[in-house]
């Protein structure tokens, strides 16, 4: 009895023990919630939107993630949403859209001060590196061949095609396009007209690069909003080869041609070569869109945050981290260069200045918006001066007509309908024009054309048909400035620019229709000359021809007493003669060229000098100097 009363204790006990554990086990489960409610709780949630370019997608996402475990040791529990886009269209999503992001981050750092600070952001940030690279696959066509020093003769071929992005939305694609105007400067070839003009509605003034609202590719050089939409198109075999950033290359495995540093916008010390070549792209200011130009520079990306960023101050923390060593490790293994030290501009928030290089920055950078602006300066012969607005343009007598041009290649362009004002209503406001003076007609970049009594007043000029054969002039000829083409406003070239109405429809000489015109001025009659070639065929230029040439092939040189001469490359004046190919890719004949012939200059004078060919072959130096006519 005695055992059983123990045996029966010690269940009891052992009962009890389990329920006590029971309890204990319950309580700990409700205390663990209970402190990870109060976890949460004391958590701060936050979302973070960033307006990014679409090459930054893949190291952003990257550091998105190591952010948000580090930002749980800040008290913050945060969540991404990442926009990619074109850089343009990025921050017209601020500008024209009024959308709201915490931060910003493009491929053109440029864009920052062009359209969003002061306005929008009181700082912004130059923080990382690219370069341009041809990418393609081992599908691609001709990719056995293609080289760094070939590949615009590759892209050129008939039955390739080629991609790059939108010069008005996306960097890299008014990149590309100026990249393209580098090349042809680089190689003296008509590399640009070759991929860009003749398969694009995007044109050039010498280096300045027009691109239209709507940019159009054809069925050879495909275009796209960003540059990143290229890659299925080039994994799918739809295209054969893409203009990208390396980085974005190396982050999708994909092969690429490297280009010489004077073409890829890599180089800084490079910069004032690439600065030679600008593009306008097209803004939304208002209501209306208006043009910017931007000049060619080397790569580098941007960031801010918005002054009225939802979630500023983690939006400031995520900056920290992203110029920190950690955000370079990030970058670093997504195959994307950091500066060596960040630079900022603008008032900079306390949170980055051990971070950065801190410069100054005027206020003007800011677009303003002028109501009244002045678009035309005329210069009469005792030198008046009329400074009219497009208002007042418009408010003189006008005239309505077509006109069309031909190019130095032979490409004619119109007939299109045109409205302005005749040069000769112009030169009223400043005294007329007499018939021992001349017209120069000055464009915004400084190119010029002389325009005589005679042309003024419609006549001696070279007509053509629109099939671009030399036909004699018929019916009357109106030189114009003009502000309208086929009914509306002058976009591409414009807003002012030369028109030569005819009233049957004639085409005219290219190298008159000055686009961009700034000035009309009223000079002293100018001696004119015509400069005569002979080769395999026969040429004749003048002063005109001459001077419109030096836009596009204008070379300088300073002798020993520092005196700058500007002419034309003899080879380039050479090759328009040598064989029949006067102004395509490889007008100059190498071959014969190495095979050797004479060449005679010939002064006004008499005076002589004779040249052997092998020694213009790779050479600039030798020029026909317009100051003494040889």
């Amino acid at each position: 009895m005695k055992g059983r009363v123990i045996l029966i204790a010690v269940l009891l006990l052992l009962v009890a023990g389990c329920v006590i554990t029971g309890c204990v086990q319950q309580n700990t489960q409700q205390e663990t919630q209970q402190k990870a409610q109060g976890t949460q709780q004391e958590m701060q949630q936050a979302t973070l939107t960033i307006f990014n370019a679409g090459s930054l997608t893949i190291p952003l996402q990257d550091t998105n993630k190591e952010f948000k475990e580090y930002a749980k040791s800040l008290g913050y529990s945060v969540d991404f949403k990442l926009e990619a886009s074109g850089s343009v269209k990025a921050v017209r999503k601020v500008t024209d859209l009024g959308m709201k992001p915490d931060i910003v981050a493009v491929a053109d750092y440029s864009l920052l001060p062009q359209f969003l600070y002061p306005k929008y952001t009181d700082f912004y940030v130059l923080f990382a590196t690219n370069e341009l690279v041809l990418c393609y696959t081992g599908n691609s066509k001709y990719s056995n061949e293609i080289s760094g020093e070939n590949w615009y003769e590759i892209l050129a071929r008939k039955d390739v095609k080629y991609g790059f992005s939108n010069p008005n939305i996306d960097p890299c694609g008014y990149r590309t396009v100026m990249a393209m105007k580098l090349a042809e400067m680089k190689h003296k070839k008509t590399i640009f007209e070759d991929l860009i003009v003749k398969h694009t509605n995007i044109e050039a003034d010498g280096n300045r690069i027009i691109t239209p609202k709507v940019v159009e590719g054809d069925d050879k050089a495909i275009i796209r909003d960003k540059s990143v939409d290229l890659l299925s198109l080039l994994e799918s075999n739809s295209i054969d080869y893409a203009f990208e950033y390396k980085s974005v290359a190396l982050q999708h495995g994909l092969k690429f041609v490297e280009l010489p540093d004077e073409i890829n916008l890599k180089s800084f010390s490079l910069a004032g070569w690439y600065g030679q070549v600008s593009i306008t792209v097209w803004k939304k200011e208002g209501n209306e869109f208006v043009q910017k130009e931007l000049k060619a520079k080397p790569i580098i990306y941007g960031v801010t945050v918005l002054r009225d960023a939802p979630s500023k101050e983690i939006a400031m923390k995520y900056l920290s981290f992203l110029l920190s060593d950690k955000g370079r490790e990030v970058f670093a293994r997504n195959h994307q260069d950091f500066l060596e030290k960040p630079v900022a501009f603008g008032n900079i928030p306390d949170e980055i200045k051990d971070l950065v290089e801190v410069k100054s920055v005027s206020s003007s950078t800011e677009t303003k918006k002028e109501t009244k602006k002045v678009e035309l300066t005329i210069v009469g012969p005792n030198n008046e001066v009329k400074e009219l607005t497009m208002d007042d343009i418009k408010s003189l007598p006008a005239v309505e007509g077509k006109g069309g041009l031909i190019t130095s290649t032979g490409v004619v362009k119109g007939p299109h309908t045109y409205k302005g004002v005749p040069l000769t209503e112009l030169l009223k406001l400043v005294n007329g024009l007499s018939p021992d003076c001349d017209v120069k007609v000055v464009a915004e970049d400084g190119y010029e054309m002389l325009f005589t009594y005679d042309q003024v007043m419609g006549h001696n000029f070279t007509t053509y048909d629109t099939q671009g054969n030399e036909v004699p002039p018929k019916g009357d000829l109106t030189p114009i400035l003009a502000y309208e083409m086929n009914g509306e406003p002058i976009e591409k070239s414009g807003p002012l620019k030369i028109a030569i109405l005819s009233s049957e429809g004639q085409i005219t000489e290219g190298h008159f229709w000055v686009k961009f015109v700034k000035k009309i001025e009223v000079v002293p009659k100018t001696k004119t000359w015509t400069l005569t070639l002979k080769g395999a065929i026969e040429e004749n230029l003048t002063l005109n021809d001459f001077v419109s040439a030096l836009k596009y092939h204008g070379a300088n040189w300073t002798d020993e007493n520092g005196q700058t001469w500007t002419g034309i490359p003899l080879w380039l004046l050479v090759g328009r003669v040598d064989d029949e190919n006067k102004h395509e890719d490889g007008a100059f004949n190498d071959e014969l060229a190495k095979k050797g012939y004479k060449i005679k200059l010939i002064a006004s004078d008499g005076y002589t000098v004779l040249l052997n060919s092998t020694d213009i072959m790779n050479l600039t130096a030798h020029h026909f100097q317009r100051n003494t006519g040889h």
